[in-house]
């Protein structure tokens, strides 16, 4: 999938971080594809990180799934 924006993650945030970085990602965003954050994910460098799948949202899924996001929250954050 081609980006929509001219924005690029790794350019414009980089791939090192001094705090932890949490990553919620719906399976069914189509605004942040999900292969291209994988990509990312795998090049970031943080004291902790964690991926948390959301395989049945999409973009909002705080809206969509609330109770698995503060589930998420509670147990990552």
């Amino acid at each position: 999938m081609a980006p929509v924006l001219p924005w690029d993650a790794e350019r414009d945030v980089g791939t090192r971080f001094a705090v932890p970085l949490i990553v919620m990602q719906g399976g069914h965003d189509w605004q942040t594809d999900v292969d291209l954050a994988r990509q990312y994910f795998a090049k970031v460098c943080a004291p902790y990180k964690k991926w948390v799948d959301f395989p049945h949202a999409a973009h909002a899924l705080n809206i969509e799934q609330p109770g698995l996001s503060v589930v998420a929250l509670v147990t990552y954050v």
